[in-house]
């Protein structure tokens, strides 16, 4: 019963405070005609005159009211960056860094490496590298059964494995950590950032090709050609969205 007498009390103050507005206004209206009345005549020019001055106040009203709302707005959505910034940390950074890292791998067939002082920026190139080269690093659709990836490992030894077996590592490698971010903080994130995850995620499943592991059959698979490299073109260029996306909010 309290709890629907405040919901009752919050509408009528709402309501109250909307009337009051309009009766001051109806009010300062009202006094303001009564004035034109008793020192000058309310003839046809007076209300004729009023047409252009109502069209000019409703345009600068509905400038107005786009302005604002487009900045607040604005700010909103900064608000929400920033505070999916704080939250993610290196979380996000980590998680952005280890798929960068297997989309580069995984196209070049080297292991990736980054000797620029700016790793982010390192990464950013040889994503664009690859967005920009696919058809060079997928030539044509048999691929998957003649190319072969160098692993290196932390002793420095290096050694070759197949694609799809590579695949396979980085799909067990990616899977948990990009699973365990979005459980964490998908209701932190802006609607951008959030439909950009998640058609990642989309994407690596289609990339990553893993079928005659997963299911036994054998090596001989044909990929559609032209799927597979727009695939890989779009998970570059969401890659480099998402290594540029909390830019403005870093120090």
């Amino acid at each position: 019963m309290s709890r629907s007498y405040k919901v009752i009390k919050r509408i009528y103050n709402f309501y109250l405070e909307h009337f009051l507005i309009l009766l001051f206004t109806a009010g300062i209206i009202g006094i303001m005609l009564v004035l034109q009345f008793f020192f000058s005549d309310l003839d046809k020019d007076f209300w004729i005159s009023l047409i252009p001055n109502f069209i000019a106040d409703m345009i600068g009203i509905l400038i107005t009211s786009y302005i604002i709302a487009v900045l607040l707005q604005r700010s909103e959505e900064k608000k929400a960056k920033e505070k999916a910034y704080k939250l993610t940390g290196n979380r996000y950074k980590g998680l952005i860094s280890t798929i960068g890292s297997n989309f580069v791998h995984v196209n070049t067939g080297k292991p990736y490496g980054s000797k620029h002082i700016n790793p982010e920026q390192e990464m950013k190139s040889q994503i664009k590298d690859v967005v920009d080269n696919i058809e060079t690093y997928i030539p044509h659709e048999n691929f998957i059964q003649y190319k072969k990836i160098n692993i290196l490992f932390i002793d420095g030894t290096e050694k070759t494995i197949d694609y799809q077996r590579f695949c396979k590592q980085a799909k067990n490698e990616i899977e948990p950590i990009f699973e365990q971010f979005i459980n964490r903080y998908i209701g932190f994130l802006p609607d951008d950032l959030r439909e950009s995850l998640l058609n990642v995620e989309i994407l690596i499943s289609k990339i990553l090709v893993t079928s005659s592991i997963d299911f036994n059959l054998g090596h001989n698979i044909v990929v559609n050609y032209e799927e597979h490299i727009a695939h890989h073109k779009e998970l570059g260029k969401e890659l480099l969205f998402l290594i540029s996306y909390f830019d403005e909010c870093k120090d």
